[in-house]
């Protein structure tokens, strides 16, 4: 490294090298600081871990040539502290940090390297996403800029910066893409203008803004916006440094650097509190932290513990009349002493498993915990922790004492657990909880969340006042630092003075003039009220005119803190400024500045500009920052005071291992004394620490240690590699003091809960390898086997290989794993034994979950979790979209979702079925080669589990070695895993691919099973879970009170008994059966049948003789739709005729043309409706979004390329495209390890596996029957009259000359073989005439709306300028007021022009595909080539983009004609007038260039009335010009140096021109005619002098015509209105039009010579030859 590379500062000796960031294997050992041999390594070495500046300094990123240091974790290791609690805090402290902060610093020394090297790209579609040699990721935004400075209440000063927008993060997409998110860490880089010094400024995202935020500031589309507050604690140096970048006094190259999901909270706080914390401030350091004397020889003596590691009871339950109350537990309100539970722990331990639903586990775990003041308690997969810590929780809170008790503390370290937790507590009756976070998404706990709770709080009157002290003193902090904010930003931007930037400045140099302007009241704006005005000219007379501009004034000031201002306060404040400045005005006398002139005070003004002292400026506001966050703690202490009272008035507090570092400071006030940790096995070590308080007696840890760990961030801080080993970060303090890794210390005891109550007993074997003492509960042995597979678990075993990682994840695949996964998911759903949510499959790599979902989500509701959807949109592997936006489990039911998830992120759950891809199928095992993950990944499922991997590559690992002999000693391990009948295992079938599962058939054997009303189901085959829901057909067997059996079904009500016990004569004479029930029977007994009109039967029986009768039956009669009647007989016939109720069947009947069923109900005599199902055709784009019977929307976007061997195809995706087909042979190596036979592009499928066909030329895989086709033989039946195809079967170019009409073939399974991509211009050839009609269509409807739309806000316009006019003030104080109405006014009118400028690359292109396709591909519109086609799309919308910029133009003018005319003493709204008048200048140059470029287009298209009306736009840009011209010389700014250098030339040639255009083509350009002679008129010897008036301005405004005629605009809605049927091109011009016009809309019918004059006289407004000579002679003049 070279003397000219950048340094943090010139005494530094760390350096920006060019060479790559190098990776230390290993750390330094030398120690921190000065006691290093060599010294400090860098301005943040320090020997106190407390003087560490959590965040890395500029020169501690750039100390890359020494390791840091490292302290290693063995109290044996040397280390500059001695043992006991300091160096613990210390080794933890510096531990965390480096994991931290590393990577933060490694990303930002490389992006300063990039911005050194200058090797950024700055094109508008540069790539963000970077990574440094380490592996780390970081977005990269190039081209910053200061935009202004803001503020805000909690953060104080607020930069907004902006920088280029990388395309896919362009308007909505910065939503989707999830950049830039609130609250995550991001760095500012900037290398000096000088190029020798280098700064990184930390900042955490407070607002992210899209491109749309600044198109006010010529954003173009394509800069976005950033809003950054500083972190806290923020350093001055820090805030002064950015704000001289922001007010250039300082200057160089930026770049903003995002790190990705990075959340400075999430580590800060932590940190921060390790710091605070002293080595009193930890409880039970006695085990955690022993101190230890040295010993001889160096070596290491114990003698703060005896070897037995015994615990002591705590303290508070020590005393005689203490007792636990296990009546929460128990029936009877049973309570025990210490001496008890120590003495006779047996009999405690029975009373327990006999009293309450403990097990021996949790009996005796409960026993421990409540005798041991920290206490350990290890809970295998299953066993219930959560349950158990419940049960304590109970236990400890009935057990208080009932003077001042004290709530109890629960930390867990996710939310998920977190809520578990508490819901478990509030099932159990405790309802007096809190929750401390808003990490919760569960509505049940809102209403116990500490700011819920704490509103309801009430304070002594004493503290109430110290809080609003605070809170006042905040708010004036903050509105000084607001008024600043926009004074340094109008200074900067206009040069202008403002208050807060004078002020100290006239206070300290001339204090005369500072008393006239300044006033006693306290809000900074109403102090600068007087100053604004005085510098603006304003007269010191007019002070009581202006209550409006001070109320408006005062009220900005105000919005935020969400207060008001009376009308009483308004007055008094403008009395008392006007007062004030009056008598110091009176003082001053001969001083008096009030009587300086306009320019006078303007050069007043400048000296004191020139004379303030920048520097000085900044440090004053950088400080002011610092004294506003200083006041905002303030305010956040005197809210945690509320916040403590609402907390001791709860019996638990709920939170997080974040939200108990950050709130570090308020429990420990709290004196809390029992604290109960979930999870502890996953919490690191100091995360733990900053939960046990100095008053903290009794700690109960809950946890795995041999499940997963927590996570860490670089590799060689974790236990699982070698140097990491040394370091341990992620060893939690509960598996330190249960399996200690350092051999100095010594294990603690530690329960360990031994009953499983997930895992079917054959299932929770391969757990015993980690847990031999794991007992089964006696119901996991009921568990059901897995339905439809014959083993409940099952080992398939491949040798597939895996794919390779791709360069921008990383991440393993495995195809034929994701293949077989989904074949069996689907197998199982098709059973209908489980639910979505009884599934779960899980894999240890983001590649695999990433494909898994994408295989998935096509026929399953997929959920992810959280952590695992943020980690695949990290690595770019799950592109969200607006449809595709995150679900959570609130919003739809787990039951409805199929679970995938990565084995990290699965922990905790369970599944009924999990299926296991473990993806690694070659030299190394990969992630799941620790015992920890395969722990948790083989005990998550209940009743079934299935592994998918490579037994070779997995059993290089000892845990792995041992599952696979234990599913081999069984016979559960192999290539195909077998499925059959659950009920009839003779019913089975083998799988060994995927496309197996889809071949397995049902069985159609009778169920056979006893259901549980003791009858055999006679259904056929179907899971037990079914049995519910069929109804049982046997007899009932039920016994009645009386002794007889029910007489029906079993599945019927039974009711009263109708055993027949006796018979009986009835006065009919017929004998019935007398029911056991009693009751007199009705007689049935048929006596007769009637036949009845509909043709049925009555079966007369006795009882129903005389009674009116009425068919009962459905009528079965046929219809004329050929459908059965499904109404009554008693309705369809009557005694004089039958008639039936319409059909209400549905048609059914198969569709012609799509192939769909017909949907709608029957409508005989009629055709079938329109199809109403979803388009099924598609484009590279997405699918059509239209319905089936709807004319496809045709996709106006380019040819996507198809693969990287082909160029880029400017023509329409609808169309045929110019890019030949790629021939080059496709480059994957299929699932099977065979290269794939096909092309690029195409369908990839082994011929040789599938079929046993070894290929030796290219083939095509039909993807419907599998059939291979041979390439050249189907070139030369398709495509041989369409592309020149070479002897090696190479397309090469497009035939010579027409090629006949495109054949139809179809595969023998009747695939299109039009869907390869290789001849998908057979299908756009035959479908080019009618995808030509509805692009016309499209185009013309667009062209409809956009002159809709320009035509209603030119009209807007010109009657909103009256209003408009009203609204202006001019004072000085009303400029900004001004500036926004100005700025407003039109921005709708150039919106719309900015889309037609969008839209007209789709008309160019469509225009460039025609003409693409009349020279190449001349039969693809065969029906309307009769005629050279020649649309015209391009230069209507150039047109129309025309009309509305110039109706800008002249709304420019007519503003700036009356704001130049009024009298402002600042002439700030002259000014504005006059800046107005220059852009119309300006547009008006820019847009005669531009018309003269589209007509020479209009005569090369030959469309007259185009080429007329562009003409006439023309003449109107000469006219503005020249107004715009006499307006400069009325203007009394005299801003001549503004004026254009050069005029127009006359416009006569145009006229000329035009008029006889519109004698030739009376039809269309005729219609001009008159206009043509209104702006002859206007032209007349009217040219601007220097006499002109502004009210002669604007009367020639007014008198100006507009350059379209009511005819023109009828046309441009025809476009949109009367298209329909086919398309017909004119003889002339080969304009394509609708059949349905008369004529042609561009050129109509051509006059014969004679008689033009009197046609044209006939036309209405003519224009008459001679008049228009006679004003041509004018002209002349």
């Amino acid at each position: 490294m070279g003397q000219d590379l950048p340094r943090v500062t010139a005494l530094s000796s760390n350096l920006l090298g060019v060479e790559e960031r190098p990776i230390h294997k290993e750390f330094d050992e030398e120690g921190p600081g000065y006691l290093s041999v060599h010294g400090p390594r860098h301005d943040n070495d320090h020997l106190n871990f407390q003087d560490v500046q959590i965040l890395p300094t500029t020169d501690e990123i750039l100390a890359v040539r020494r390791p840091p240091y490292i302290p290693k974790k063995d109290i044996r290791e040397p280390n500059h502290l001695e043992p006991g609690p300091q160096r613990l805090l210390d080794t933890l402290f510096r531990h965390l940090r480096f994991d931290s902060v590393e990577g933060i610093r490694d990303i930002s020394y490389h992006a300063a390297q990039q911005l050194l090297k200058q090797t950024l790209g700055t094109t508008k579609n540069y790539e963000p996403r970077q990574e440094t040699k380490s592996g780390n990721r970081y977005f990269l935004y190039v081209d910053v800029k200061f935009e202004e400075l803001l503020s805000d209440e909690k953060r104080g000063v607020i930069l907004r910066l902006s920088y280029l927008c990388p395309h896919f993060m362009r308007g909505r997409g910065m939503i989707r893409s999830g950049r830039l998110e609130q609250g995550m860490l991001c760095a500012l880089v900037c290398l000096e203008e000088d190029g020798r010094s280098l700064s990184v400024t930390f900042f955490e995202v407070h607002m992210t803004q899209s491109t749309d935020s600044m198109k006010a500031r010529n954003g173009k589309g394509v800069r976005a916006a950033v809003q950054l507050a500083f972190t806290t604690p923020a350093k001055s140096d820090n805030v002064r440094r950015v704000l001289r970048y922001a007010q250039g006094l300082s200057s160089g190259q930026y770049v903003l650097v995002e790190f990705p999901k990075l959340l400075y909270a999430g580590f800060y706080h932590c940190l921060h509190t390790l710091q605070q914390i002293r080595s009193t401030g930890i409880a039970f350091t006695k085990y955690t932290a022993p101190r230890y004397a040295s010993g001889a020889a160096g070596n290491s003596v114990n003698v703060g513990l005896p070897p037995a590691m015994e615990v002591v009871p705590p303290a508070y339950c020590t005393t005689a009349e203490f007792r636990f109350n296990l009546g929460c537990l128990s029936q009877n309100n049973a309570s025990f002493s210490l001496a008890e539970l120590r003495d006779a722990p047996m009999e405690f331990i029975t009373f327990l498993k006999r009293e309450t639903t403990l097990d021996d586990g949790q009996a005796v775990a409960l026993r421990d915990c409540l005798t041991r003041e920290i206490a350990f308690t290890q809970g295998p997969p299953g066993t219930g922790k959560t349950f158990l810590g419940v049960a304590l929780s109970r236990v400890l809170l009935a057990s208080r004492s009932t003077t001042k008790p004290k709530p109890l503390l629960v930390v867990c370290l996710t939310n998920h657990a977190l809520d578990s937790f508490l819901a478990g507590l509030l099932a159990a009756g405790v309802t007096k909880i809190v929750r401390i976070g808003r990490g919760s998404k569960e509505e049940w706990i809102k209403k116990f969340e500490l700011r819920a709770l704490s509103r309801n709080t009430r304070l002594a009157q004493d503290v109430w006042d110290m809080k609003g002290v605070a809170i006042r003193n905040a708010q004036t902090l903050y509105t000084q630092l607001e008024a600043g904010c926009k004074g340094l930003n109008a200074a900067y931007a206009t040069g202008s003075l403002s208050w807060p930037t004078v002020e100290a400045y006239l206070r300290s140099t001339h204090p005369e003039i500072y008393e006239q302007l300044t006033t006693s009241n306290d809000n900074p704006y109403a102090r600068s009220f007087a100053f604004d005005y005085w510098a603006g000219g304003g007269d010191l007379h007019n002070l009581r005119e202006l209550r409006t501009e001070l109320e408006t004034c005062l009220l900005g000031s105000t919005a935020s803190e969400g207060s008001s201002i009376s009308t009483e306060g308004i007055d008094r404040a403008l009395e008392q400024i006007m007062l004030h400045a009056q008598y110091q005005s009176a003082r001053a006398e001969q001083n008096n500045i009030w009587r300086l002139t306009l320019e006078e005070r303007q050069q007043m003004l400048r000296r004191w500009n020139a004379a303030i002292d920048r520097e000085e400026l900044m440090a004053h506001f950088a400080t002011l920052h610092m004294e506003h966050q200083s006041a905002e703690q303030a305010v956040r202490k005197s809210w945690q005071k509320r916040d403590a009272k609402c907390l001791l008035e709860q019996d638990v507090i709920g939170l997080t291992t974040t939200a108990c570092a950050s709130n570090w400071e308020m429990l420990k006030a709290l004196n809390l004394e029992i604290v109960i940790c979930e999870e502890a096995g996953e919490v690191m070590e100091a995360h733990t620490l900053c939960s046990l308080f100095p008053s903290v007696q009794h700690a109960i840890f809950i946890g795995d240690p041999q499940q997963l760990r927590p996570e860490v961030n670089e590799q060689k801080m974790s236990l699982e590699t070698a140097i990491g080993s040394q370091y341990r970060l992620d060893e939690s303090l509960f598996e330190r003091c249960m399996i200690p890794k350092d051999p100095s210390s010594s294990p603690m005891p530690t329960s360990q809960l031994n009953i499983q109550r997930r895992m079917h007993p054959d299932i929770a074997d391969l757990t015993r390898l980690v847990y031999p003492y794991l007992q089964d509960h006696p119901n996991t042995t009921t568990h059901p086997s897995t339905n439809g597979i014959a083993e409940r678990m099952f080992w398939v075993d491949h040798r597939m290989p895996e794919a390779d990682p791709s360069a921008a994840s990383k991440s393993y695949t495995n195809p034929y794993e994701v293949s077989m996964v989904t074949g069996m998911v689907q197998y199982l759903l098709r059973l209908n034994a489980y639910s979505l949510g009884d599934i779960a499959i899980i894999t240890p790599y983001n590649g695999q979950l990433a494909a898994l979902h994408d295989s998935l989500k096509m026929t399953c509701s997929v959920w992810l979790s959280e952590k695992d959807r943020k980690g695949l949109l990290d690595e770019g592997l799950l592109p969200q979209s607006e449809d595709d936006a995150p679900r959570s489990k609130d919003e739809l039911s787990m039951g409805d979702l199929l679970r995938i998830a990565t084995v990290d992120n699965f922990q905790g759950e369970e599944a009924r079925v999990v299926i296991l891809s473990t993806v690694r199928s070659g030299e190394r095992p990969g992630f799941l080669k620790t015992m920890n993950r395969i722990n948790v990944a083989c005990s998550r499922a209940r009743d079934g589990f299935y592994i998918i991997g490579n037994s070779s590559t997995l059993g290089q690992v000892p845990m792995w070695h041992q599952i696979i002999d234990i599913f081999a000693a069984r016979g559960r391990i192999g290539p195909g895993l077998r499925t059959c009948c659950s009920r009839h295992p003779n019913h089975y079938r083998d799988v060994y691919t995927p496309q197996d599962f889809g071949q397995v058939q049902d069985c159609n054997i009778q169920c056979g099973e006893v259901r549980a009303c003791g009858h055999v189901c006679r259904e056929g085959c179907h899971p037990p879970e079914l049995h519910e829901r069929l109804p049982c057909t046997s007899s009932c067997e039920t016994i009645h009170p009386c002794g007889h059996q029910c007489q029906k079904l079993c599945s019927e009500p039974c009711g009263p008994c109708k055993y027949p016990i006796k018979q009986q004569v009835l006065s009919c004479g017929h004998a019935v059966e007398m029911f056991c029930s009693g009751g007199l029977p009705t007689c049935t007994e048929l006596i007769s049948t009637v036949p009845l009109p509909c043709g049925h039967q009555r079966q007369l029986r006795c009882c129903d003789k005389g009674k009116p009768y009425s068919c009962r039956k459905e009528c079965e009669q046929s219809l004329l739709c050929g459908h059965r009647c499904q109404g009554m007989c008693a309705d369809c016939w009557s005694s004089a005729s039958s008639t039936h109720q319409p059909c209400s069947n549905i048609c059914g009947a198969k569709l012609r043309l799509c192939g769909h069923y017909c949907d709608s109900e029957c409508h005989s005599g009629s055709p079938c409706p329109p199809c109403k199902q979803p388009c099924q055709e598609s484009c590279a784009h997405g699918q059509c979004k239209n319905l089936c019977s709807e004319p496809c929307d045709p996709c106006v976007k380019p040819h996507k390329q198809q693969c990287t061997h082909q160029a880029q195809s400017s023509l329409l995706c609808s169309l045929p495209s110019e890019i030949l087909p790629c021939c080059e042979p496709c480059d994957r190596v299929l699932p099977c390890g065979h290269a794939c036979p096909s092309l690029c592009g195409e369908t990839c499928l082994c011929p040789q596996c599938v079929s046993g066909i070894a290929c030796t030329t290219a083939i095509l895989a039909c993807p419907t029957c599998h059939c291979v086709l041979d390439i050249m033989d189907l070139d030369r039946r398709l495509v041989s009259n369409i592309y020149t195809v070479s002897e090696c079967g190479n397309i090469t170019g497009f035939a010579a000359g027409s090629p006949k009409e495109a054949m139809d073939f179809r595969c023998v399974c009747g695939f299109h073989l039009s869907r390869f991509r290789r001849y998908s211009i057979l299908k756009q050839m035959s479908h080019a005439p009618s995808v030509f009609a509805r692009l016309l269509f499209k185009l013309g409807k667009a062209l409809s709306t956009f002159s809709r739309r320009v035509h209603y806000h030119e009209k807007e316009l010109g009657e909103s300028f009256h209003p408009f006019r009203e609204q202006i003030r001019p004072n000085p104080l009303a400029a900004n007021q001004n500036k926004a109405l100005v700025a407003s006014r039109a921005q709708q009118l150039l919106r719309l022009s900015d889309s037609i400028e969008d839209f007209k690359p789709t008309a160019i292109a469509f225009e460039q595909s025609i003409r693409w396709m009349q020279t190449t591909l001349p039969t693809a519109l065969l029906s309307i080539t009769e005629h050279n086609i020649c649309p015209v799309f391009s230069l209507r919308l150039t047109i129309l983009q025309r009309r509305a910029r110039n109706a800008w133009t002249l709304d420019c003018l007519r503003v700036s004609s009356y704001l130049v005319g009024l009298e402002d003493p600042s002439l700030e709204v002259q000014r504005m007038g006059e800046l107005l008048r220059i852009r119309a200048s300006k547009e008006c140059w820019k847009g005669i260039a531009e018309c003269d470029t589209a007509v020479e287009k209009a005569i090369t298209a030959k469309t007259p009335a185009i080429e007329v009306e562009l003409r006439l736009q023309q003449v109107q840009l000469s006219h503005l010009l020249d107004i715009a011209l006499a307006l400069a010389r009325g203007s009394s700014a005299q801003l001549d140096t503004l004026l254009p250098t050069m005029t127009p030339e006359p416009a006569s040639e145009s006229v000329q021109k035009t008029v006889q255009i519109c004698r030739r083509f009376p039809d269309t350009a005729g219609k001009f005619g008159g206009l043509v002679s209104k702006f002859v008129q206007v032209a007349s010897g009217q040219r601007y002098d220097k006499e002109d008036t502004l009210q002669s301005c604007a009367s020639r405004l007014a008198s100006l015509p507009q350059s379209c005629t009511y005819e023109t605009r009828k046309t441009e809605l025809a476009w949109g209105e009367s298209f329909g049927g086919s398309v017909a091109v004119c003889e002339l011009g080969g304009h394509p039009y609708s059949s349905e016009m008369s004529s042609c809309p561009e050129c109509g019918r051509i006059k014969e010579a004679e008689g033009v004059e009197e046609e044209a006289r006939k036309a209405g407004e003519c224009l008459f030859e001679d008049r228009f000579l006679q004003a041509m002679k004018g002209l002349a003049k």
